[in-house]
């Protein structure tokens, strides 16, 4: 168990008591207990760089990242490819884990019921099978595949329109996968005629 204890000295003032500072300043002190310390997941990022497909510039959950590559369900727009970072000959577990920042249409071209098919391959091989959910799981779940794998989208903010944008994080089993390259991702939509969209964002 970790136990943070924190004071914070602001002013001169603190919850705990007064200080003569002149300079505000923050002290933490962790202090672990029972020995052990805490299971903290690692991650791999999970975009390094475009591969082929269209960009965009638009606005994410994170304030620095600004240009997205953009997949929708329609023919001329179908599919994005990226790469991951490196896989490390020396991971933590039995699976690598990705993440990597990412928008989900949801509303915004008014479609408020009929949600759309997009696909994510791995090096070729299709792993996973997800939609743009239209109902209250829209901003937050998981897909698991084969040999334990696992998609999962967390939403962080909905712009105006009312589409999501957070991260998206990939568990894929390590024994399938050659340390020392990086992942080939690939997003494509079925062909539905449609401008609705996923974006993974280049950062």
């Amino acid at each position: 168990m970790m136990v943070l204890r924190c004071t914070l000295i602001c002013g001169g003032i603190t919850g705990v008591a007064l200080s003569q500072e002149r300079e505000p300043s923050l002290t933490i002190n962790v202090l672990l207990t029972g020995g052990q310390k805490e299971d903290v997941p690692s991650y791999l990022n999970g975009f390094r760089a475009a591969v082929s497909g269209q960009t965009i510039s638009y606005h994410s959950s994170h304030p620095d990242a600004e240009t997205a590559l953009l997949c929708r369900v329609r023919s001329d727009a179908g599919e994005i490819t990226w790469e991951t970072d490196t896989l490390p000959e020396s991971f933590p577990g039995t699976s690598y884990r990705f993440v990597w920042l990412a928008g989900i249409e949801r509303i915004g071209w008014g479609n408020t019921s009929h949600p759309h098919t997009f696909h994510l391959s791995v090096n070729g091989d299709r792993w996973f099978t997800f939609t743009n959910r239209k109902d209250s799981t829209a901003a937050g779940w998981t897909i698991r595949g084969n040999e334990g794998a696992e998609l999962t989208f967390e939403s962080r903010y909905t712009d105006r329109f009312g589409d999501l944008f957070g991260y998206m994080y990939m568990s894929l089993p390590k024994r399938s996968f050659q340390a020392g390259v990086p992942l080939v991702l690939r997003v494509d939509g079925e062909d539905a005629n449609s401008p609705e969209w996923y974006m993974t964002f280049q950062y």
